[in-house]
């Protein structure tokens, strides 16, 4: 009982120090506060908003998701911070996309799984302003190392696997080999949890550890106990501040 109160309090402490700078399901996730995961942002299109992507603020108007979220869908989606329920209206910020760009050896695959540099920056219409419940991430500056990281999206929930849940779900999730992804290091981070899972949904969303970026959902599994893939942030560093600066 005292490891596991400890195990609870230490992911605790990550979450919160998520949170001081502020295509898949978070299945068995747990209900994430409103100070919590502020630069997780919702991906949608404004004629119905239907929730589509994940995605991490990392500037006033930049976001990171994955490739294969945006690549071949209509121009037009717009970015939805400050929520965790997505049904919120009365706090919700909306930006629309300006550009969407799309690493450059991004492959599509029929089965997306397989696709490597699965990743995109968006360029925002305007300023995200920032606050208390809308933040940037930041971007890494060292290799992803063992530990616990979290992940949190609006993806299809395992009882109802036909539409998205409404309220923000999180899991903790450990770094596994990456081998046992759809792709290798280091352009892959491999995670799991044991009591959760990403899935439909939750693609983009981001992995964090202590306020950083290190990954985009890619691949998961749907299944508690399967790796889940993530983008390395860390392996586009260039290529992200690169186009960050020219798209300034």
């Amino acid at each position: 009982m005292l490891i596991q109160v400890f195990i609870i309090a230490q992911c605790l402490s990550l979450i919160a120090g998520a949170n001081d700078r502020p295509r898949s399901r978070i299945r068995e996730g747990q209900l994430a506060k409103d100070d919590e995961f502020t630069g997780t942002v919702s991906l949608a299109y404004p004629n119905n908003f239907i929730h589509t992507c994940g995605g991490g603020i990392i500037g006033p108007h930049h976001v990171l998701t994955a490739a294969h979220c945006v690549h071949g869908k209509p121009l037009g989606q717009v970015v939805r911070a400050g929520i965790h329920d997505i049904r919120d209206t009365d706090n919700v910020i909306e930006v629309a996309v300006k550009k969407v760009i799309i690493h450059p050896q991004y492959l599509a695959q029929a089965d997306y799984r397989a696709s490597d540099s699965d990743i995109a920056l968006l360029v925002l219409e305007s300023d995200l302003t920032f606050s208390n419940r809308v933040n940037a991430y930041s971007l890494p500056t060292e290799k992803p190392v063992p530990g616990s990281y979290f992940v949190a999206g609006w993806g299809r929930n395992a009882r109802n696997p036909t539409t998205y849940q409404f309220q923000l779900k999180w899991v903790a999730m450990i770094l596994d080999d990456p081998d046992k992804c759809y792709g290798s290091a280091p352009e892959a981070i491999c995670s799991y949890s044991s009591v959760g899972s990403t899935c439909s949904g939750d693609s983009g969303s981001p992995l964090i550890r202590g306020g950083n970026i290190y990954g985009i959902d890619s691949a998961g599994v749907c299944e508690p106990g399967k790796p889940t893939r993530f983008t390395n942030v860390y392996h586009f560093l260039d290529w992200i501040q690169t186009n960050m600066q020219r798209y300034n």
